[in-house]
């Protein structure tokens, strides 16, 4: 089996076989969802934090609303780049039904 190294372990990638999912279901459903992370991406972008929503707001809340987007922004990231390697070790795959 192969594995990629994440921060929560190694990810375990599917196997083509005859009792399983067919490789174009999982392919497709692999496309389906970095779309719609893509999406996700975007509409992240529109929620960023900005300055005239944290004039009120304490002292040191609208540094901690940015570090807090970018987490949201770097897990974003993971997730896609492990659905890419995912989606990347299926393809190689032999057989398929």
């Amino acid at each position: 089996m192969e594995v990629k190294p994440t921060p929560v372990g190694e990810l375990a990638v599917p196997m083509i076989n005859i009792n399983g999912s067919s490789k174009p279901w999982m392919l497709q459903n692999y496309r389906t969802t970095l779309h719609t992370l893509d999406v996700l991406r975007l509409q992240l972008g529109q929620i960023a934090p900005h300055g005239r929503d944290y004039q009120t707001a304490p002292e040191g809340a609208l540094d901690l609303a940015m570090a807090q987007h970018r987490q949201r922004y770097e897990a974003l990231t993971l997730m896609t780049q492990e659905i890419e390697y995912l989606a990347e070790c299926v393809q190689k795959q032999e057989g398929g039904r």
